[in-house]
């Protein structure tokens, strides 16, 4: 992520388990994996690869044969059905669906049998969410959710697809809690968008589909962050931290529009005031100012911020600028003007590293807005 960085341990949740996600409430529809997907712009050919890629690992569960609990209950001939199913969708769950859905062994589509799509789907019905969920809510630091995510995901998963499709399922889980705190689907698609950029991103970056960044979503799927416009707003401790995603909109009317709206949702939602929105990013470094036209977007959204600190040995602007290029700087791209403006300056042996700032925001919204 672009935004702070902080490694205070946030609040414990307690896990409490959700109403099953196909219940729904007061009216509102229950969230279901496909409109998930259709929701936050997820392509079907990467949510299919990463349900195969998901139910291969599934089978390695040590409890793969209780999850589902006594009225779904999967005995030990169950789970031989399920592996041979497993077995049988075969060669789809090893490979990953490119931009256009093919796969990453360009001559097996014609020699290949047709995918048995019910495969993934028995063996994933075998497997309790909410109870699942549950357990995930208790993850309370990155180490933890990694663990025990790695867990979930005990076989190799090169492009992320499958540790793709565990989360995605846990994402409609969350739906039920949203529901539960009156929140909008609108806020609920547009945080958990997250994973279609991720997709979009790692995609860039390793040319072909996958989801390279795996540990951040404990954020979103536990409701510790959420996207309110242009920004992506994360509560640490009795601090709200905020988080700058590849496709922010940095005019000014948008930019205000979210600082509004995380200054109502907080309180409204969760009873925290908040006066300041704290950031740590490449896209605040100082040295960028020897770059930035004057009338860019960024250096206008630099200017919300009082700066209280730089890291200068930070290099987080390769991953996020340049599709983690780690090579020599000569060869990094210059398709964008700040691309080439990042290049001539590490070229002349300036360090990127990142900004640390705060925005008040009684002085960037005006003291009339403060209460409203």
């Amino acid at each position: 992520m672009s935004g702070a960085t902080d490694d205070r341990r946030t609040p414990k949740l307690t896990a409490r388990e959700p109403e099953p996600a196909g219940q729904g409430t007061a009216g509102r529809p229950a969230m279901t994996l496909a409109a998930l997907a259709a929701g936050i712009g997820l392509p079907t050919s990467v949510l299919e690869a990463a349900d195969r890629a998901l139910a291969a690992q599934v089978i390695a569960w040590p409890e793969a044969a209780r999850t589902a609990g006594e009225d779904a209950s999967v005995t030990a001939a169950g789970t031989t059905t399920v592996t041979a199913a497993i077995t049988a969708a075969g060669a789809t769950a090893a490979g990953s669906a490119d931009r256009d859905g093919a796969t990453d062994t360009a001559g097996d589509a014609a020699t290949a049998p047709a995918a048995d799509t019910t495969a993934p789907a028995a063996a994933l019905a075998a497997v309790d969410w909410p109870r699942l969920y549950a357990e995930m809510l208790l993850q309370d630091t990155d180490a933890a959710f990694h663990a025990w995510q790695a867990a979930r995901v005990p076989n190799p998963d090169a492009t992320g697809l499958a540790t793709l499709g565990l989360q995605l399922h846990l994402a409609v889980q969350a739906h039920a809690r949203y529901q539960a705190l009156g929140l909008p689907d609108a806020t609920f698609l547009a945080t958990m968008g997250y994973f279609s950029r991720t997709v979009r991103e790692s995609t860039a970056e390793s040319r072909r589909s996958g989801f390279l960044v795996r540990d951040w979503s404990r954020r979103q799927l536990q409701l510790r962050e959420f996207r309110l416009g242009s920004f992506e707003y994360e509560r640490v401790g009795d601090d709200i931290n905020l988080h700058i995603p590849g496709d922010a909109d940095l005019t000014t009317p948008a930019r205000l529009e979210s600082y509004r709206a995380a200054r109502q949702f907080w309180p409204q939602h969760f009873g925290l005031t908040v006066t300041a929105l704290h950031c740590g990013s490449w896209l605040l470094a100082p040295v960028l100012d020897e770059v930035l036209k004057p009338d860019s977007r960024l250096r206008q959204f630099r200017g919300d911020f009082r700066m209280t600190g730089s890291d200068p040995t930070e290099n987080g602007y390769r991953k996020w600028l340049f599709d983690n290029d780690q090579g020599p700087a000569e060869g990094l791209a210059t398709r964008t003007s700040l691309q080439r403006g990042v290049r001539d300056l590490v070229l002349a042996g300036k360090p990127i590293g990142v900004g640390i700032g705060v925005i008040d925001l009684a002085s960037v919204l005006g003291e009339t807005d403060v209460t409203h």
